[in-house]
């Protein structure tokens, strides 16, 4: 038993010869179940990806600005941080919205967002689909 740990020891500081803290670092949490129903509600694997990314941008601008679950924040701040267009960023939080992941009202600069937890939103049985296409929309 000694010499597997002992073993263990050995090759975990070798692939990791420098030691990591946390102790100062930020985190953004995403919850499982949002996550879930988004990878679910998107036909394509691509277009879950991208759902994801902006999802994720969303949680860290609403870490980084405000540290609170309601924000304020442009399509194009969205799509910065998604590495994403504005127009698909704003496609992308529309079908949010209609998933109930997120509430979209107006703000006093830009559009106000409060991301919503999985235990106030209904969820999205997985054969149905969201509508979110690849096209771009018209007037984004």
């Amino acid at each position: 038993m000694e010499q597997i740990k002992y073993q263990l020891n050995r090759t975990i500081k070798r692939q990791f010869p420098y030691k990591r803290s946390v102790k100062n670092s930020f985190f953004i949490w995403q919850e499982i179940n949002v996550l879930d129903l988004i990878s679910n509600s998107f036909e394509k694997n691509v277009e879950a990806r991208t759902a994801r990314s902006i999802y994720i941008a969303l949680t860290k601008i609403s870490f980084k600005a405000y540290q609170s679950a309601t924000f304020e924040a442009a399509y194009s701040q969205i799509a910065k941080e998604a590495q994403a267009s504005r127009s698909t960023a704003k496609r992308y939080c529309k079908e949010f919205v209609k998933l109930g992941i997120v509430v979209k009202t107006q703000g006093h600069i830009a559009n106000k967002w409060t991301l919503m937890s999985s235990s106030n939103k209904p969820t999205r049985p997985k054969n149905e689909k969201s509508e979110v296409t690849s096209e771009p929309t018209q007037g984004s």
